[in-house]
């Protein structure tokens, strides 16, 4: 009879050990979720950050780039021409060579449309540029 108390005891004994020894694995998995979870919202809003300052940077570029356009070719561009690759570049971001191209639309005004309409080489559209007489 004591020798089946005594396992019984001990069976408890190991019960506790094995609860007390989960108890502790599943405090420290629990602390490790919470370690993972704010890491992971930690790159969530660093990654957040990172994608507003480039869209703030794009934004930044285009602009300058359209004022540049605008302020190089108004005089050999048409108004809806330049509304056109203004419309263009807000779309589908200008060229990262769009100053270059802008200044080689100033020495070849015909070709504004290869050079500053993405695809443009299959554009068919109306040429509206008026011809300035500035070469």
């Amino acid at each position: 009879w004591r020798d089946h108390e005594t396992d019984a005891e001990v069976k408890q004994d190991r019960l506790v050990q094995d609860n007390d020894r989960l108890v502790r694995e599943n405090n420290r998995l629990v602390r490790e979720n919470d370690w993972l979870v704010r890491e992971n919202n930690r790159l969530v809003w660093d990654n957040d950050r990172v994608m507003r300052e480039r869209d703030q940077s794009t934004q930044e570029r285009t602009n300058m780039a359209i004022a540049t356009m605008r302020g190089l070719l108004s005089r050999k561009l048409a108004p809806a021409d330049l509304d056109r690759v203004e419309e263009a570049w807000r779309r589908d971001n200008p060229p990262t060579n769009a100053v270059d191209r802008i200044l080689k639309v100033q020495e070849a005004p015909n070709a504004w449309r290869s050079l500053l309409l993405p695809g443009a080489n299959h554009d068919k559209g109306a040429h509206t540029s008026r011809d300035t007489g500035f070469r």
